[in-house]
């Protein structure tokens, strides 16, 4: 039993967890070794320029800049084009370096897996396998939870040469309910992964498609899609993973967790400043989802047709975090077409 009540304690020293840390004077719980954090790889690694906003990456760690992206629907396909639109980051080293600034401004105790917490009176107390601690504030980054409706990420590092372009494919046939991807890691390695609840039937045939290329590395993780929650139990505030901070349209969540955290850090009415910025884009992301979740094949045949209409725009004006700073600009005709056609399908 640690006697004394200690300002803020998280629970998990990853990404997430680890920024806030490094805004604040906390005390940090991880189940894992420091060297472990990192491990395994759950995440593809693709993360926008965004990112600049919270952290300035080493160069060390970007492994590609990736510019544009070319969507694939069953029989169709368009290539957008934005310079330096992403960086493929090394996550482990990331992470690491999280951690790195963490300790900075905080103290972490490894090796504590918490098995409970719950809210007395005056404070919250956390069990962990080894001791017991108290605190004011306790912010969950522990990860996503299963009981909470999910889908399984599967990726694999390959011998591939391509270009630094992402691809994303779309369709039922090749990856229903989400999506699959190749990610250049660089000149001769890509990233190649679906995201489904049957994930490896459907890997096995893009793998196929792609003719087997030589398997370097697996890679897998849970992508919560449930919507997100920023009270859990005991009134504990929950972050990243944990909250599903998630976007639903991509399964990205850095972006999102690390401005969730820093508004966390230092809002002084951290709800209402949520719901005003993360809370409106991720509701945006939601209709997205919602929309693709509900349309056939023939029907993102014909999105992926509109996306050319819409090309010059996206180029211009396109955030894959931030929805509602281009959406209205891609309002023409043949947008207002489409959409009133399958009205049924956003509502």
């Amino acid at each position: 039993m640690h006697d004394e009540i200690v300002d803020e304690i998280i629970i998990g020293a990853g990404p997430i967890g680890s920024y806030y840390a490094s805004q604040k004077n906390c005390l940090i719980l991880e189940q894992k070794k420091m060297l472990e954090v990192g491990e395994p790889v759950q995440c593809t690694g693709l993360v926008s320029r965004n990112i600049e906003e919270f952290v300035k990456i080493p160069k060390s760690i970007i492994q590609n800049k990736i510019r544009g992206a070319i969507l694939h629907s069953p029989n169709n396909s368009v290539q957008v084009k934005k310079e330096n639109v992403a960086y493929v980051i090394n996550r482990k080293k990331f992470d690491q370096y999280l951690l790195e600034k963490a300790l900075e401004n905080s103290k972490i105790m490894f090796g504590e897996q918490v098995k409970e917490y719950y809210k007395t009176k005056n404070y919250v107390q956390i069990r962990t396998e080894k001791n017991t601690y108290r605190t004011k504030k306790l912010i969950d980054a522990s990860g996503p939870k299963t009981q909470k409706n999910f889908l399984m990420g599967l990726q694999i590092t390959a011998k591939m040469e391509r270009e630094p372009i992402a691809e994303l494919f779309f369709g039922n046939e090749v990856c229903p309910e989400f999506f699959a991807w190749i990610v250049p890691e660089n000149e001769e390695v890509c990233r190649i992964g679906v995201a489904t609840r049957s994930p490896r039937i459907y890997l096995d045939k893009l793998l196929d498609k792609l003719g087997n290329p030589k398997i370097l590395d697996w890679q897998g993780g849970i992508i919560p899609m449930h919507k997100p929650v920023l009270r859990g139990e005991s009134e504990t505030y929950l972050l990243g993973d944990r909250g599903g901070h998630v976007k639903p349209t991509t399964g990205g969540g850095l972006i999102t967790g690390l401005k969730s955290a820093k508004l966390l850090a230092h809002s002084k009415n951290y709800e209402k400043e949520w719901n005003k910025t993360i809370g409106k884009e991720l509701l945006i992301h939601w209709r997205i989802r919602n929309f693709l979740d509900k349309i056939n094949d023939e029907e993102l045949d014909e999105l992926i047709e509109l996306v050319k209409h819409l090309k010059p725009k996206l180029e211009k004006h396109g955030n894959m975090d931030y929805p509602s700073k281009f959406l209205t600009k891609l309002i023409t005709p043949k947008t207002i077409k489409f959409f009133a056609k399958n009205f049924s399908k956003i509502i």
